[in-house]
């Protein structure tokens, strides 16, 4: 009775060891979606609150292209300029090694867009890719995360069918040139 009240103990210690040390120990398949082996949950959490930052950003772009013939705004101020967004919050995003601080100026829709791009670039963790129009092909890059974010890792983009996806920052590199050399663009990314 002893000796399996004792094996019964020693599982149970195992079980409670790897339930505590095995996050830690094995690493996640691909930490659900983002491709790096360990990411810890502090940096997933900044991941998943981009993503959805990215996702706002382009529900408003769409929004803006409907009532544009298609064609995005030049710079993201035109979307605050124009009521899409009400706050300049969803433009910073947490994994910028840069500190959100809010714009002094808040009656963007009183402000001239030269003056909203210059409020809010200090803060500003997105850019616009030139010459893209929503009438482009699905697979397009419409917008994606500045240098620097996420260590370098990778970034999130938003694609022309609204959809948003993590690429690591070599497959990143890879699609917006594959893109600038089929538009002939020679810049990926736009003022703010």
């Amino acid at each position: 009775m002893t000796r399996r009240l004792l094996t019964v103990v020693a599982c149970a210690a195992a079980l409670s060891l790897f339930g505590l040390l095995g996050p830690r120990l094995v690493p996640r398949a691909g930490a659900q979606g983002y491709g790096d082996a360990l990411v810890t949950g502090v940096e997933l959490a900044r991941r998943k609150a981009c993503q959805s930052n990215v996702k706002q950003i382009g529900v408003f772009l769409i929004m803006y292209a409907g009532d544009h013939d298609d064609a995005f705004p030049k710079t993201l101020g035109e979307l605050l300029k124009g009521g899409y967004l009400t706050s300049a919050k969803v433009l910073h995003c947490p994994g910028d090694a840069k500190p959100y601080k809010e714009p002094e100026q808040k009656d963007f829709k009183k402000m001239e867009v030269a003056e909203i791009d210059k409020a809010i670039e200090p803060i500003l963790s997105y850019a616009l890719v030139e010459g893209v129009d929503h009438g482009d092909d699905a697979g397009t890059i419409v917008l994606h995360e500045k240098d620097g974010a996420h260590k370098g890792v990778g970034r999130h983009v938003l694609f022309n069918d609204g959809s948003v996806k993590w690429l690591v920052e070599a497959e990143f590199q890879k699609r917006i040139a594959e893109q600038r050399q089929r538009s002939g663009a020679k810049k990926p990314e736009a003022k703010p």
